[in-house]
Protein backbone atom coordinates (compact mmCIF):
# COMPACT_ATOMS: atom_id res chain seq x y z
CA UNK A 1 0.00 0.00 0.00
CA UNK A 2 1.62 3.30 -1.09
CA UNK A 3 0.81 6.57 1.90
CA UNK A 4 2.05 9.73 0.67
CA UNK A 5 4.40 11.22 3.22
CA UNK A 6 3.81 15.17 3.64
CA UNK A 7 6.45 17.43 2.19
CA UNK A 8 5.70 19.97 4.88
CA UNK A 9 8.14 19.98 7.70
CA UNK A 10 6.65 22.01 9.96
CA UNK A 11 3.77 19.35 10.04
CA UNK A 12 5.99 16.71 11.38
CA UNK A 13 5.06 16.60 15.26
CA UNK A 14 7.62 13.98 17.52
CA UNK A 15 5.79 12.16 20.19
CA UNK A 16 8.89 10.47 20.79
CA UNK A 17 10.65 6.94 21.18
CA UNK A 18 10.70 7.52 17.44
CA UNK A 19 6.94 7.96 16.54
CA UNK A 20 6.47 10.89 14.19
CA UNK A 21 3.24 12.78 13.29
CA UNK A 22 2.82 14.13 10.29
CA UNK A 23 -0.20 16.20 9.29
CA UNK A 24 -1.73 16.72 5.70
CA UNK A 25 -2.68 20.46 5.58
CA UNK A 26 -5.17 19.87 2.63
CA UNK A 27 -6.52 17.08 3.40
CA UNK A 28 -6.59 16.79 6.97
CA UNK A 29 -5.53 13.09 7.74
CA UNK A 30 -2.70 12.00 9.40
CA UNK A 31 0.62 9.67 8.93
CA UNK A 32 2.20 8.18 11.84
CA UNK A 33 5.67 7.69 11.27
CA UNK A 34 7.36 4.85 13.19
CA UNK A 35 11.08 3.43 13.26
CA UNK A 36 9.64 -0.02 13.70
CA UNK A 37 6.27 -2.36 13.49
CA UNK A 38 4.85 -1.99 17.29
CA UNK A 39 3.49 -5.47 18.00
CA UNK A 40 -0.29 -5.85 17.56
CA UNK A 41 -1.28 -2.80 15.11
CA UNK A 42 -3.29 -3.86 12.61
CA UNK A 43 -4.60 -1.90 10.10
CA UNK A 44 -8.21 -1.90 8.68
CA UNK A 45 -9.02 -5.12 6.53
CA UNK A 46 -12.05 -4.08 3.90
CA UNK A 47 -14.97 -6.74 3.66
CA UNK A 48 -16.38 -8.84 1.13
CA UNK A 49 -19.54 -9.67 0.27
CA UNK A 50 -19.42 -12.83 2.74
CA UNK A 51 -17.56 -11.19 5.64
CA UNK A 52 -17.92 -7.34 7.03
CA UNK A 53 -14.62 -5.14 7.26
CA UNK A 54 -12.90 -5.40 10.50
CA UNK A 55 -11.73 -1.82 12.10
CA UNK A 56 -7.81 -1.43 12.52
CA UNK A 57 -6.01 -0.54 15.80
CA UNK A 58 -7.70 2.02 17.87
CA UNK A 59 -5.21 5.19 18.63
CA UNK A 60 -5.64 7.55 21.11
CA UNK A 61 -4.38 11.17 20.15
CA UNK A 62 -4.98 14.53 22.20
CA UNK A 63 -8.26 12.96 23.64
CA UNK A 64 -9.51 11.79 19.81
CA UNK A 65 -9.79 8.10 18.59
CA UNK A 66 -8.35 7.56 15.64
CA UNK A 67 -8.28 4.11 13.32
CA UNK A 68 -5.21 2.82 11.35
CA UNK A 69 -6.70 2.60 7.99
CA UNK A 70 -3.42 1.43 6.33
CA UNK A 71 0.22 0.80 6.90
CA UNK A 72 3.21 0.36 4.33
CA UNK A 73 6.90 -0.35 4.92
CA UNK A 74 9.30 2.31 4.45
CA UNK A 75 13.33 2.56 4.11
CA UNK A 76 13.03 3.79 7.72
CA UNK A 77 10.00 1.87 9.35
CA UNK A 78 6.61 2.08 9.52
CA UNK A 79 3.85 5.01 7.64
CA UNK A 80 0.51 4.47 9.04
CA UNK A 81 -2.64 6.45 7.90
CA UNK A 82 -4.90 7.57 10.37
CA UNK A 83 -8.37 8.45 9.79
CA UNK A 84 -11.11 9.35 12.78
CA UNK A 85 -12.37 6.13 14.35
CA UNK A 86 -16.09 5.24 13.33
CA UNK A 87 -18.49 4.99 16.49
CA UNK A 88 -19.86 2.06 14.69
CA UNK A 89 -16.89 0.20 15.57
CA UNK A 90 -16.30 -1.10 19.08
CA UNK A 91 -12.83 -0.40 20.24
CA UNK A 92 -10.64 -3.54 21.10
CA UNK A 93 -6.71 -2.95 20.33
CA UNK A 94 -5.90 0.41 21.77
CA UNK A 95 -2.67 2.46 21.94
CA UNK A 96 -2.65 6.27 23.60
CA UNK A 97 0.16 8.46 21.27
CA UNK A 98 1.53 10.39 24.71
CA UNK A 99 5.37 10.48 25.05
CA UNK A 100 5.24 8.43 28.01
CA UNK A 101 3.65 4.96 26.13
CA UNK A 102 5.73 6.26 22.85
CA UNK A 103 9.09 6.04 24.89
CA UNK A 104 8.29 3.22 26.58
CA UNK A 105 7.00 1.03 23.48
CA UNK A 106 9.92 2.06 21.93
CA UNK A 107 12.59 1.16 25.23
CA UNK A 108 10.52 -2.07 25.00
CA UNK A 109 11.08 -2.99 21.10
CA UNK A 110 14.91 -2.25 22.03
CA UNK A 111 14.85 -4.92 24.97
CA UNK A 112 12.98 -7.67 22.78
CA UNK A 113 15.28 -6.66 19.75
CA UNK A 114 18.42 -7.33 21.98
CA UNK A 115 17.14 -10.45 23.19
CA UNK A 116 16.54 -11.83 19.83
CA UNK A 117 19.57 -11.01 18.56
CA UNK A 118 21.22 -12.64 21.63
CA UNK A 119 19.02 -15.84 21.42
CA UNK A 120 19.88 -16.19 17.59
CA UNK A 121 23.84 -15.59 17.99
CA UNK A 122 23.68 -18.66 21.12
CA UNK A 123 21.07 -20.93 19.16
CA UNK A 124 23.80 -20.65 16.21
CA UNK A 125 26.59 -21.76 18.41
CA UNK A 126 25.75 -24.82 20.18
CA UNK A 127 29.38 -25.81 19.60
CA UNK A 128 30.68 -23.32 21.50
CA UNK A 129 27.79 -22.98 24.23
CA UNK A 130 27.70 -26.80 24.77
CA UNK A 131 31.64 -26.22 26.45
CA UNK A 132 29.88 -24.06 28.82
CA UNK A 133 29.54 -25.44 32.78
CA UNK A 134 26.47 -27.11 32.93
CA UNK A 135 24.84 -24.92 35.30
CA UNK A 136 25.44 -21.83 32.58
CA UNK A 137 23.93 -23.79 29.51
CA UNK A 138 20.59 -25.09 31.76
CA UNK A 139 20.35 -20.49 32.69
CA UNK A 140 21.14 -20.37 28.61
CA UNK A 141 18.10 -22.62 28.19
CA UNK A 142 15.80 -20.82 31.06
CA UNK A 143 16.40 -17.48 29.87
CA UNK A 144 16.55 -17.79 25.73
CA UNK A 145 15.60 -21.19 25.25
CA UNK A 146 18.63 -22.47 23.63
CA UNK A 147 17.80 -26.30 24.29
CA UNK A 148 20.76 -27.93 26.87
CA UNK A 149 20.79 -30.87 25.98
CA UNK A 150 20.87 -30.35 22.60
CA UNK A 151 24.16 -27.84 22.66
CA UNK A 152 25.91 -30.52 24.68
CA UNK A 153 25.13 -33.47 22.10
CA UNK A 154 26.22 -31.41 19.62
CA UNK A 155 29.24 -29.95 20.76
CA UNK A 156 30.50 -33.50 21.43
CA UNK A 157 30.13 -34.86 18.68
CA UNK A 158 31.79 -32.17 17.04
CA UNK A 159 34.94 -32.76 19.05
CA UNK A 160 34.69 -36.32 19.02
CA UNK A 161 34.97 -36.00 14.67
CA UNK A 162 37.76 -33.75 14.81
CA UNK A 163 39.58 -35.26 17.84
CA UNK A 164 39.80 -38.89 16.04
CA UNK A 165 40.10 -36.93 12.39
CA UNK A 166 43.39 -35.26 14.09
CA UNK A 167 44.37 -38.59 15.62
CA UNK A 168 44.20 -40.71 12.56
CA UNK A 169 45.92 -37.50 10.68
CA UNK A 170 48.93 -38.16 13.72
CA UNK A 171 48.98 -41.68 12.56
CA UNK A 172 49.48 -40.98 8.82
CA UNK A 173 52.32 -38.59 9.70
CA UNK A 174 54.36 -41.38 11.76
CA UNK A 175 53.73 -43.75 9.35
CA UNK A 176 55.38 -41.37 6.64
CA UNK A 177 52.26 -40.52 4.35
CA UNK A 178 52.12 -37.41 3.10
CA UNK A 179 49.47 -35.12 4.27
CA UNK A 180 49.75 -32.19 2.05
CA UNK A 181 49.10 -28.66 2.86
CA UNK A 182 48.11 -30.01 6.34
CA UNK A 183 50.91 -31.66 7.41
CA UNK A 184 53.07 -28.36 9.36
CA UNK A 185 49.80 -27.88 11.07
CA UNK A 186 49.77 -31.71 12.31
CA UNK A 187 53.04 -32.01 13.13
CA UNK A 188 52.82 -28.98 15.07
CA UNK A 189 49.52 -30.47 16.91
CA UNK A 190 51.96 -34.36 16.81
CA UNK A 191 53.49 -33.46 20.50
CA UNK A 192 49.72 -32.78 21.99
CA UNK A 193 48.75 -35.85 21.42
CA UNK A 194 47.36 -36.84 24.89
CA UNK A 195 45.33 -33.72 25.26
CA UNK A 196 43.48 -34.93 21.69
CA UNK A 197 43.04 -38.22 22.67
CA UNK A 198 41.61 -36.80 26.21
CA UNK A 199 38.95 -34.41 24.15
CA UNK A 200 37.95 -37.47 22.29
CA UNK A 201 36.72 -39.87 25.46
CA UNK A 202 35.54 -37.17 27.24
CA UNK A 203 33.53 -36.00 24.18
CA UNK A 204 31.97 -39.72 24.08
CA UNK A 205 31.28 -39.39 28.11
CA UNK A 206 29.77 -36.29 27.69
CA UNK A 207 27.23 -37.39 24.20
CA UNK A 208 26.19 -40.40 26.32
CA UNK A 209 25.62 -38.08 29.24
CA UNK A 210 23.26 -35.40 27.16
CA UNK A 211 21.04 -38.73 26.72
CA UNK A 212 20.45 -38.95 30.50
CA UNK A 213 21.83 -36.25 32.24
CA UNK A 214 21.48 -33.05 30.27
CA UNK A 215 24.36 -30.57 30.24
CA UNK A 216 27.73 -31.94 30.45
CA UNK A 217 30.34 -29.25 30.00
CA UNK A 218 33.71 -29.61 28.82
CA UNK A 219 36.18 -29.66 31.64
CA UNK A 220 39.34 -27.61 29.88
CA UNK A 221 36.72 -25.13 29.07
CA UNK A 222 34.32 -25.19 32.19
CA UNK A 223 37.23 -25.74 34.97
CA UNK A 224 39.14 -22.59 34.21
CA UNK A 225 35.38 -20.54 33.94
CA UNK A 226 34.47 -22.20 37.66
CA UNK A 227 37.94 -21.48 39.21
CA UNK A 228 37.80 -17.67 37.83
CA UNK A 229 34.43 -17.24 39.54
CA UNK A 230 35.76 -18.63 42.37
CA UNK A 231 38.22 -16.44 42.68
CA UNK A 232 36.19 -13.67 41.91
CA UNK A 233 33.78 -14.38 44.19
CA UNK A 234 36.52 -14.75 47.49
CA UNK A 235 37.64 -11.26 46.25
CA UNK A 236 34.24 -9.93 46.48
CA UNK A 237 33.49 -11.33 49.87
CA UNK A 238 31.67 -14.50 49.05
CA UNK A 239 28.97 -15.41 46.72
CA UNK A 240 25.62 -13.18 46.63
CA UNK A 241 23.10 -15.71 44.55
CA UNK A 242 21.54 -16.21 48.24
CA UNK A 243 21.93 -13.64 50.79
CA UNK A 244 24.67 -15.05 53.67
CA UNK A 245 24.16 -12.67 56.52
CA UNK A 246 23.70 -13.31 60.28
CA UNK A 247 19.96 -13.50 60.60
CA UNK A 248 18.81 -14.75 56.93
CA UNK A 249 16.95 -17.33 58.39
CA UNK A 250 14.95 -15.25 59.98
CA UNK A 251 14.24 -13.07 57.25
CA UNK A 252 13.04 -15.62 54.85
CA UNK A 253 10.57 -17.04 57.98
CA UNK A 254 8.02 -14.77 57.01
CA UNK A 255 9.35 -13.43 53.30
CA UNK A 256 7.19 -13.88 50.25
CA UNK A 257 7.47 -12.66 46.92
CA UNK A 258 5.91 -9.50 45.38
CA UNK A 259 3.07 -10.32 42.91
CA UNK A 260 0.88 -7.78 40.48
CA UNK A 261 -1.08 -7.11 37.21
CA UNK A 262 0.66 -5.62 34.74
CA UNK A 263 -1.10 -3.28 31.77
CA UNK A 264 -1.29 -4.87 28.45
CA UNK A 265 1.43 -3.98 26.13
CA UNK A 266 0.77 -0.71 24.19
CA UNK A 267 -2.03 -1.28 21.36
CA UNK A 268 -2.66 -4.59 22.04
CA UNK A 269 -5.93 -4.32 24.85
CA UNK A 270 -6.77 -8.32 24.17
CA UNK A 271 -3.24 -9.46 24.89
CA UNK A 272 -2.92 -12.35 27.24
CA UNK A 273 -2.82 -11.03 31.32
CA UNK A 274 0.69 -10.41 32.35
CA UNK A 275 2.30 -10.50 35.72
CA UNK A 276 5.33 -9.36 37.17
CA UNK A 277 7.05 -11.36 40.09
CA UNK A 278 9.79 -9.86 42.45
CA UNK A 279 11.62 -12.58 44.26
CA UNK A 280 14.70 -11.97 47.20
CA UNK A 281 15.86 -15.43 45.15
CA UNK A 282 16.08 -17.07 41.80
CA UNK A 283 13.71 -19.33 40.32
CA UNK A 284 15.76 -21.42 38.33
CA UNK A 285 12.80 -24.29 38.11
CA UNK A 286 11.55 -21.97 35.96
CA UNK A 287 12.57 -22.26 32.11
CA UNK A 288 11.49 -19.41 29.64
CA UNK A 289 8.63 -20.36 28.07
CA UNK A 290 8.51 -24.27 28.38
CA UNK A 291 7.21 -24.58 32.08
CA UNK A 292 3.49 -24.08 32.86
CA UNK A 293 3.37 -21.95 35.97
CA UNK A 294 -0.10 -22.49 37.52
CA UNK A 295 -1.05 -19.32 39.96
CA UNK A 296 -4.73 -18.83 41.06
CA UNK A 297 -6.12 -21.20 38.71
CA UNK A 298 -4.39 -20.01 35.59
CA UNK A 299 -1.45 -21.30 33.59
CA UNK A 300 1.25 -19.05 33.32
CA UNK A 301 4.57 -18.66 30.94
CA UNK A 302 8.16 -17.02 32.21
CA UNK A 303 8.93 -14.44 29.29
CA UNK A 304 11.30 -12.23 30.68
CA UNK A 305 13.55 -12.01 34.14
CA UNK A 306 16.51 -10.21 35.39
CA UNK A 307 18.22 -9.20 38.40
CA UNK A 308 17.38 -5.73 39.40
CA UNK A 309 18.00 -2.96 42.79
CA UNK A 310 15.97 -3.67 45.62
CA UNK A 311 16.02 -1.36 49.15
CA UNK A 312 18.09 -4.02 50.72
CA UNK A 313 19.78 -5.72 48.24
CA UNK A 314 19.38 -7.01 44.75
CA UNK A 315 15.82 -8.65 43.68
CA UNK A 316 14.95 -11.35 40.79
CA UNK A 317 12.14 -9.58 38.72
CA UNK A 318 9.78 -12.19 36.80
CA UNK A 319 7.42 -11.27 33.33
CA UNK A 320 4.74 -13.88 33.57
CA UNK A 321 2.40 -14.05 30.58
CA UNK A 322 -1.14 -16.35 30.75
CA UNK A 323 -0.76 -19.24 28.41
CA UNK A 324 -2.72 -20.40 26.07
CA UNK A 325 -5.42 -22.58 26.86
CA UNK A 326 -4.52 -25.37 24.39
CA UNK A 327 -1.12 -24.86 25.31
CA UNK A 328 0.63 -28.47 26.16
CA UNK A 329 3.72 -27.80 28.43
CA UNK A 330 7.20 -29.45 28.96
CA UNK A 331 7.07 -29.28 32.83
CA UNK A 332 4.84 -27.60 34.99
CA UNK A 333 4.76 -26.38 39.00
CA UNK A 334 2.82 -24.86 41.20
CA UNK A 335 3.19 -21.02 42.42
CA UNK A 336 2.83 -19.44 45.46
CA UNK A 337 4.12 -16.06 46.49
CA UNK A 338 5.20 -18.16 49.77
CA UNK A 339 7.80 -20.21 47.75
CA UNK A 340 10.66 -18.05 48.12
CA UNK A 341 10.66 -19.70 51.72
CA UNK A 342 10.98 -23.21 50.59
CA UNK A 343 13.52 -22.21 47.84
CA UNK A 344 16.19 -20.94 50.69
CA UNK A 345 15.53 -23.87 52.37
CA UNK A 346 16.38 -26.23 49.67
CA UNK A 347 19.75 -23.62 48.86
CA UNK A 348 20.92 -24.05 52.32
CA UNK A 349 19.95 -28.10 51.81
CA UNK A 350 21.86 -28.29 49.08
CA UNK A 351 24.72 -26.16 50.63
CA UNK A 352 24.45 -28.34 53.71
CA UNK A 353 24.56 -31.69 51.90
CA UNK A 354 27.95 -30.53 49.93
CA UNK A 355 29.63 -30.48 53.12
CA UNK A 356 27.99 -33.23 54.89
CA UNK A 357 28.98 -35.78 51.44
CA UNK A 358 32.85 -34.05 51.32
CA UNK A 359 33.08 -34.21 54.88
CA UNK A 360 31.67 -37.79 55.38
CA UNK A 361 34.81 -39.38 57.02
CA UNK A 362 34.54 -37.03 59.70
CA UNK A 363 31.22 -37.90 60.79
CA UNK A 364 31.88 -41.54 61.10
CA UNK A 365 33.22 -40.13 64.45
CA UNK A 366 29.80 -39.44 65.96
CA UNK A 367 27.37 -40.82 68.03
CA UNK A 368 25.05 -43.16 66.50
CA UNK A 369 22.19 -41.04 66.55
CA UNK A 370 23.57 -38.07 64.75
CA UNK A 371 25.11 -40.40 62.32
CA UNK A 372 21.69 -41.96 61.57
CA UNK A 373 19.89 -38.91 61.20
CA UNK A 374 22.35 -37.41 58.43
CA UNK A 375 21.91 -41.16 56.48
CA UNK A 376 18.50 -40.08 56.25
CA UNK A 377 18.59 -36.46 55.10
CA UNK A 378 21.50 -36.77 52.77
CA UNK A 379 23.46 -39.27 50.92
CA UNK A 380 25.54 -40.92 53.83
CA UNK A 381 26.20 -44.39 54.91
CA UNK A 382 26.74 -44.22 58.62
CA UNK A 383 27.88 -48.27 58.72
CA UNK A 384 30.65 -47.43 55.88
CA UNK A 385 32.13 -44.43 57.44
CA UNK A 386 32.24 -45.62 60.98
CA UNK A 387 33.84 -48.34 59.96
CA UNK A 388 36.44 -46.11 58.41
CA UNK A 389 36.69 -43.65 61.64
CA UNK A 390 37.42 -47.07 63.07
CA UNK A 391 40.29 -47.93 61.36
CA UNK A 392 41.70 -44.80 61.45
CA UNK A 393 41.46 -44.58 64.98
CA UNK A 394 43.62 -47.56 65.48
CA UNK A 395 46.19 -47.09 62.75
CA UNK A 396 46.69 -43.30 64.43
CA UNK A 397 46.92 -45.29 68.35
CA UNK A 398 49.32 -48.24 67.09
CA UNK A 399 51.27 -45.18 65.42
CA UNK A 400 51.03 -42.85 69.02
CA UNK A 401 51.91 -46.27 70.89
CA UNK A 402 54.83 -47.15 69.26
CA UNK A 403 56.74 -43.87 68.67
CA UNK A 404 56.24 -43.37 72.56
CA UNK A 405 57.80 -46.11 72.87
CA UNK A 406 60.38 -45.80 70.26
CA UNK A 407 61.47 -42.48 72.01
CA UNK A 408 60.98 -43.70 75.59
CA UNK A 409 63.24 -46.82 74.80
CA UNK A 410 66.27 -44.50 73.28
CA UNK A 411 66.67 -42.23 76.32
CA UNK A 412 65.05 -38.96 74.51
CA UNK A 413 61.50 -39.86 76.20
CA UNK A 414 59.51 -36.34 78.18
CA UNK A 415 56.18 -35.25 79.62
CA UNK A 416 54.85 -34.96 75.72
CA UNK A 417 55.59 -38.73 75.09
CA UNK A 418 53.87 -39.61 77.75
CA UNK A 419 50.81 -38.00 76.56
CA UNK A 420 50.81 -39.11 73.01
CA UNK A 421 51.26 -42.99 74.76
CA UNK A 422 48.49 -42.53 76.58
CA UNK A 423 46.61 -41.48 73.52
CA UNK A 424 47.73 -44.06 72.02
CA UNK A 425 46.24 -46.32 74.03
CA UNK A 426 42.56 -44.31 74.20
CA UNK A 427 42.28 -44.34 70.64
CA UNK A 428 43.42 -48.11 70.61
CA UNK A 429 41.09 -49.43 73.33
CA UNK A 430 37.84 -47.07 71.84
CA UNK A 431 38.56 -48.56 68.58
CA UNK A 432 38.55 -51.88 69.82
CA UNK A 433 35.41 -51.61 71.52
CA UNK A 434 33.93 -49.55 68.34
CA UNK A 435 34.51 -52.42 66.12
CA UNK A 436 32.68 -54.91 68.58
CA UNK A 437 30.03 -52.50 68.47
CA UNK A 438 30.08 -52.56 64.55
CA UNK A 439 29.99 -55.79 64.57
CA UNK A 440 27.43 -56.40 66.34
CA UNK A 441 25.61 -53.84 63.97
CA UNK A 442 25.39 -50.30 66.55
CA UNK A 443 26.96 -47.30 65.47
CA UNK A 444 28.95 -46.17 68.13
CA UNK A 445 30.56 -42.78 68.02
CA UNK A 446 33.83 -41.53 69.05
CA UNK A 447 34.54 -38.51 71.81
CA UNK A 448 36.99 -36.94 68.81
CA UNK A 449 33.53 -36.25 67.47
CA UNK A 450 32.33 -34.12 70.23
CA UNK A 451 33.49 -31.19 69.02
CA UNK A 452 31.81 -32.07 65.18
CA UNK A 453 28.47 -32.42 67.09
CA UNK A 454 27.16 -28.87 66.71
CA UNK A 455 28.22 -28.76 62.80
CA UNK A 456 26.21 -32.34 62.22
CA UNK A 457 23.07 -30.65 63.90
CA UNK A 458 23.48 -27.42 61.86
CA UNK A 459 23.21 -29.39 58.58
CA UNK A 460 20.21 -31.35 60.11
CA UNK A 461 19.02 -28.23 60.32
CA UNK A 462 18.25 -28.14 56.76
CA UNK A 463 17.41 -31.49 56.70
CA UNK A 464 15.01 -32.30 53.20
CA UNK A 465 11.18 -32.61 53.87
CA UNK A 466 11.42 -35.85 52.85
CA UNK A 467 13.40 -37.39 55.70
CA UNK A 468 11.00 -36.34 58.39
CA UNK A 469 7.49 -36.92 56.21
CA UNK A 470 6.43 -33.89 54.47
CA UNK A 471 6.98 -32.08 50.93
CA UNK A 472 5.60 -28.42 51.16
CA UNK A 473 7.04 -26.05 48.95
CA UNK A 474 6.78 -25.42 44.83
CA UNK A 475 5.28 -28.86 43.63
CA UNK A 476 5.30 -30.20 39.78
CA UNK A 477 2.39 -30.75 38.27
Amino acid sequence: MTIPVPSDARAARDLGGGFRLLGDAETGRLRLAVGFAPPGWQPRRAGTAGRPSFPGTGLLLDGRWYEIAGAAETAEGMLYELTPWEDRFPLRQVFELSRDSCTAAAAEHRRRRARERRAAALAAAPVLTGLLPAADQRRLERDYGVPARRATAISALVLLFLSIAVLLLIFALTKGLGLGAIEPLIAAVAPYRPAVFYLALESIVRFAAAASAGAVGSLPVALPILAWRAVAAALAGGPTAAPSRRGEAQRFAAARDEVRSLPPRPGDADAPARLEVVSLLPKEHWTANVTGIRYRGADYLLTERQVVAGPDGRRHRFVLEQAPAEMIFRSGCDYRPEEVRELYRRSRQRRAATWVETAAVLWGLLDGELQRALGRAYRYEPRRFTRWTIAGEAVLGAYNLLASLARGAGGAGGAADGIVFLSGLFLLAESFLRWRAWRAGEVRGSLLGLPLAPFARRALRWAPPAASGGSPGPSPR
